[in-house]
């Protein structure tokens, strides 16, 4: 296989990058000074490491809002986002509330960013004549069940004797 060539971003973008993170950490740090954390019952041990403790505390409950978003259709091209509000009005707020409407958005974060998998005149026909012709999969072990056309040919090409 040939060597993949990953672009690197230019050192002020690294820079930047850097030196917020520093910031919400030492924050973070600073923060620790005064917090007490609550003490373990004697004979038993912590529920979490105090370095999983920070990150879930001082980093990832504030933007957990940002990544972990309930939608309401299928996950295509476009997707309805739920819209929510904090219930206590926190930031760190772990259980938001349904407000009971949506938002059409763009999909740019799932697995389905192409919507291949939703419904539309031109993939899913030839999603389905593809499973009428070939299966959902082989499984099974080549030398139980013989060869699958379909692989041998990617195999065929992969290797370069196409």
């Amino acid at each position: 296989m040939g060597q993949v060539h990953h672009p690197n971003a230019p050192w002020y973008i690294n820079a930047i990058c850097t030196w917020a993170l520093s910031i919400v950490i030492f924050c973070g740090r600073i923060r620790d000074l005064f917090w007490k954390r609550p003490q373990t019952r004697k004979g038993y041990a912590d529920l979490s490491d105090q370095r999983e403790d920070f990150y879930n505390r001082r980093m990832y409950r504030r933007i957990h809002d940002c990544y972990n978003r309930p939608i309401a259709s299928a996950p295509g091209a476009w997707i309805d986002v739920m819209e929510r509000v904090d219930i206590d009005g926190r930031a760190m707020s772990t259980q938001p509330d349904l407000m009971g409407g949506t938002r059409r958005c763009l999909n740019l974060g799932s697995y389905n960013y192409l919507g291949f998998a939703a419904a539309d005149e031109y993939c899913t026909p030839r999603v389905l004549d593809s499973l009428a012709e070939w299966g959902v999969s082989t499984c099974s072990a080549r030398t139980e069940a013989g060869g699958w056309v379909a692989g041998v040919v990617v195999g065929c090409c992969c290797c370069g004797s196409c």
